[in-house]
């Protein structure tokens, strides 16, 4: 199944959303620690929900809400309640979407990073972030609040691709590798590229006329029609991509209403099913921890009955046998006025009941049944 959504299928999906511009946010909600839910109302549509994850973004009907709002929810409902969305754009051919909101007074941006674990960030006009889901701290940037937002190194721009551009990126790896980590096409892309260009994937090494074809080829997918399909294979959908793709001709290609609702349907039960999986994971390993205190807490309890049956069992034979304790006590101090210690320790050497005699430490040890 789909594990993220590519550069292009993002610049693809930003086209949909063009339809949420001016609508208005009504609230805001953090269900999950990578999750950010935006209920937007767009006059004479309704209400549509947003939902953002690490790696995917799209238009859901399924309600999502939580009992208490975390800082950065918070933040969102502090500054863009009853904002209004004024523009969505992709930052270059990043994996990286720019949300516009205007309030009465001020301008807000909202940047979703759709690439690594993901990430979330408020920023004020000057993109100065007021609150994000993480901070990070890279050689090449810092995302931290009150420090302007930077993007990532950046790759070459694959919407305005000249061939100067496309050959200066790429390197002596094959083509295809170039077009999916240099380019950012992604794996699926990449070689769907080569295929309608009819360039050995492999190729190091490209002629200027080769290099034509592929800018041509990467132009024409980069401004095709939308036509959302899903692509299946023994009944099982192994990806969802905004047009038909060459890449796939032999497998099972099924056309959808739009990409967001193909995404939508498909993947809202994959990713809710991940994170109760989540979820159940944290839950066993948080009931392993208290179940391991348990045990030692249960082990500990042991230790102590079995130090206080010890103990009791002490007490119990000192009552039995005080008659005889007291005995041997009064004998050995009617002893002290005639014999020196030394000489009574030689006496009771082989006593019955004492054991040892130390008069320095006044201790007397007696052996009992």
């Amino acid at each position: 199944m789909k594990k993220e959504l590519s550069s292009l299928e993002i610049a693809y999906l930003i086209k949909e959303f063009q339809s949420l511009i001016s609508s208005k946010i009504n609230n805001s909600f953090h269900p999950e620690k990578e999750e950010i839910i935006l209920d937007l109302f767009i006059p004479n549509k309704g209400k549509k929900i947003l939902r953002i994850l690490p790696k995917f973004i799209y238009l859901t009907d399924e309600k999502r809400t939580q009992e208490k709002p975390s800082g950065f929810c918070a933040a969102l409902r502090k500054y863009l309640h009853n904002a209004r969305l004024r523009k969505i754009t992709q930052i270059d051919s990043e994996r990286i979407i720019e949300f516009l909101f205007e309030t009465k007074e001020n301008k807000f941006f909202l940047i979703v990073e759709l690439f690594g674990n993901g990430n979330a960030l408020l920023c004020r006009e000057n993109y100065e972030i007021i609150n994000l889901l993480d901070s990070h701290t890279w050689k090449d940037r810092t995302l931290k609040p009150k420090l302007k937002y930077k993007t990532p190194p950046k790759k070459v721009n694959f919407f305005n691709i000249t061939e100067k551009t496309l050959k200066q990126s790429l390197t002596d790896q094959p083509l295809v590798k170039n077009l999916a980590s240099k380019l950012g096409f992604g794996g699926v892309y990449a070689e769907e590229i080569c295929l309608l260009s009819k360039i050995d994937k492999n190729k190091t090494t490209l002629t200027k006329e080769e290099l034509t074809t592929l800018v041509k080829t990467i132009k024409t997918i980069t401004n095709k029609e939308i036509k959302p399909t899903i692509v299946q294979e023994d009944d099982t959908i192994i990806d969802l991509t905004p047009f038909k793709l060459e890449f796939y001709k032999e497998k099972t290609n099924k056309t959808g209403k739009t990409y967001n609702h193909i995404l939508n349907s498909s993947l809202t039960i994959m990713l809710n099913s991940q994170i109760e999986t989540e979820k159940t994971k944290e839950y066993q390993t948080k009931i392993k921890k208290i179940n391991n205190i348990i045990e030692k807490q249960k082990e500990k309890a042991k230790e102590i009955e079995d130090k206080i049956k010890a103990v009791e069992k002490k007490a119990e034979t000192i009552y039995s046998n005080h008659t005889l304790i007291k005995e041997v006590i009064k004998e050995i101090k009617k002893a002290k006025d005639k014999y020196s210690w030394a000489e009574i320790k030689v006496k009771l050497k082989d006593h019955k009941v004492v054991k040892e005699l130390d008069p320095k430490n006044k201790k007397l040890i007696l052996e009992l049944n």
